[in-house]
């Protein structure tokens, strides 16, 4: 008789006119007490070698013990495999094996390595309460059916990279004491990771989820990668806690993704990363910096009461939907540079007074160049909880659509700068600038600066101030379009390019009015001119009605300047020359502030 084609595994003759002995005959309708015999018999010469047999039935090794290594590589399990309760002492190994009707491994106890690479289980593979005492290796494996592995747990590394999961794959209460390799792995049906522990790495990069994944609960001990991973079917981890490095960059999330007051104790990385439909973070905490630099938001992005305890960039994400910031707690520096809100956009009660004595050390906020295509808000709580007091603001060259207007209410602009921006297309309530609190007139913080580095010009300084003033006076509030208009001619005065004759007159524009806003002291110039040379005419002619009538003189000098007096002497004549020019020029500027305070 013929050697079975695998007699150094068996030492069996192959059946007559076949090739293979019962035992590895590839036929599930072969005589079944035969095979029993045949196992029996083998198991007791050959030891637990079972490599490329075909088991005609599934409960061979229930409560079974294996002492010695077993392997059971390219074996065929036509029907249901039942490991329930069995204990291998040392490796086990099911490379390449198909489990047509599924396997149950539920209870066993696995102290060496098992090995499942490329193993094919077409029906359920249940593993719930499985403990794999050595690594686990399922690389490549296909779960045609159901997956169980609930309350699993795996005490060396556990490696399911490149799997295919056709239907449910759920880890729920699962232990991964070891690193955790899910790379590559598909799931086409829910991945049900909830309440899981993860107490080393964790790696899901480039994972293809096309159902819900679920991580509600489940703890990360130490890092976890999700780079370019893909959840179709959204994602949600509720409760979740990420105590080491989270890393999502460039993962796409179709659906929703829902990581309501999850808990990122190390840094977060969502760069480049797509969230398609609503993204809630909502209550979640970053304890240390999070990065959403790049990130494209499809759907509604909620942040509400989310609290970033060290710096969070989102410098170029867009947000398509409608984004929500509301009470949401920025420990340290916020930087959403170039980024782009296409619908509305609030921050409501967020960037709350900071008590920081350097200025230095104050938080900031960067909007530059961001682009607001729809409606932004802007407020603070109250009048006692205004926003942006004691942070560093930059609102810079930012841009606002045809429908756009955001809104600052129950804020303090003080230390925001502006430069770049029309700030014709936003709207002020109830805030507070500069210099308001002292009692001075309000300025903009961009004039203050104007010896750092990357200052404003002063030209782009007096546009600013020309926009505020045109605002408020749109908003029929003239004392604040006052103190504009004096910021904005100080702008300009400041000017290196205007020339000598226009910075003069500026300059005798603000002594004797600040730039026409301030009536009382252009009438307090002009009543002393009037005094002043009066004295001097009494002094330096002689005139023959005494004092009132060089008060007289005066007033008609200033007033009608081109009538003679008739001064006989050289240095009356001269002072009067004088009047005759001063006087007109402050009854002018006079004029003009009256008729600017009356138009107001």
């Amino acid at each position: 008789m013929a050697d079975c084609e695998y007699h150094e595994i068996c030492n069996r003759d192959a059946r007559p006119g076949r090739d293979r002995c019962i035992l590895h005959a590839d036929d599930p309708s072969k005589d079944r007490s035969t095979f029993e015999r045949a196992l029996e018999t083998h198991w007791s010469e050959n030891g637990p070698d079972f490599r490329h047999m075909t088991f005609p039935r599934g409960h061979y090794f229930a409560a079974a013990t294996f002492e010695r290594g077993a392997t059971f590589e390219g074996a065929t399990f036509a029907e249901r495999a039942n490991f329930e309760g069995a204990t291998f002492g040392v490796d086990v190994r099911f490379e390449g094996a198909t489990f047509r009707g599924g396997a149950n491994f539920r209870g066993a106890l696995i102290k060496g390595q098992a090995a499942f690479q490329g193993a094919q289980f077409a029906g359920t593979a249940d593993f719930e309460t499985t403990v794999f005492g050595g690594e686990a290796v399922f690389r490549g494996a296909t779960f045609g059916g159901p997956a169980h592995f609930l309350a699993t747990a795996f005490e060396k590394d556990a490696t399911f990279a490149r799997c295919a999961f056709e239907e449910v794959a759920d880890f729920e209460d699962a232990l991964f004491a070891a690193e955790a390799t899910l790379a590559l792995t598909l799931f086409e049906g829910p991945a049900l990771f909830k309440d899981v522990t993860f107490q080393e790495e964790a790696t899901f990069a480039w994972m293809d989820a096309r159902d819900l994944v679920h991580y509600g609960g489940a703890t990360f001990e130490e890092a976890s990668q999700f780079e370019g991973a893909s959840f179709a079917g959204g994602i949600f981890g509720s409760d979740t806690t990420f105590e080491g490095p989270a890393d999502f960059s460039d993962a796409t999330i179709l659906g929703a993704s829902a990581l309501p007051s999850a808990t990122f104790a190390d840094t977060a990385a969502f760069g480049e990363a797509t969230f398609a439909g609503e993204a809630d973070f909502r209550r979640a905490t970053f304890e240390q910096r999070a990065g959403f630099g790049g990130a494209t938001f499809g759907g509604r992005a909620m942040f509400e009461k989310t609290v970033f305890a060290d710096r969070v960039d989102f410098e170029a994400a867009r947000f398509s939907g409608e984004a929500q910031f509301d009470r949401a707690e920025f420990g340290k520096e916020v930087v959403f540079r170039e980024a782009t809100f296409d619908e509305k956009v609030s921050f409501g009660q967020t960037f709350l007074p900071r008590d920081v004595a350097t200025p230095g050390e104050r938080p900031l906020a960067s909007f530059t160049s961001c682009t607001f295509e729809g409606n932004a808000t802007f407020a603070g709580g109250s009048d006692h909880e205004r926003m942006f007091s004691g942070w560093r603001v930059a609102f810079t060259d930012v841009s606002c659509g045809s429908d756009s207007r955001p809104l600052f209410q129950r804020a303090d602009l003080g230390s925001v700068r502006w430069a770049g921006t029309n700030l014709r297309d936003l709207i002020f309530r109830n805030v507070r600038w500069q210099g308001e609190s002292e009692g001075e007139r309000a300025r903009l913080r961009d004039e203050e600066v104007q010896e750092s580095e990357d200052a404003a010009s002063w030209a782009a300084v007096e546009q600013l101030y020309r926009d505020l003033k045109q605002n408020y006076e749109e908003q029929a509030d003239y004392p604040r379009a006052s103190d504009f208009h004096i910021g904005e001619k100080e702008a300009r005065r400041q000017q290196g390019r205007i020339s000598w004759g226009t910075r003069a007159l500026l300059h005798m524009y603000r002594i004797s009015s600040m730039y026409g806003e301030r009536p009382a002291r252009a009438a307090l110039w002009l009543a002393g001119l009037l005094l002043a040379f009066a004295v001097g005419y009494v002094g330096l002619s002689d005139l023959p009605a005494g004092a009132g009538h060089a008060l007289a003189l005066s007033v008609e000098s200033t007033f009608f300047p081109f009538q003679p007096v008739g001064f006989e002497e050289l240095s009356a004549r001269f002072l009067h020359q004088a009047q005759r020019v001063l006087g007109p020029i402050l009854v002018v500027l006079l004029a003009l502030s009256i008729r600017q305070r009356v138009r107001r």
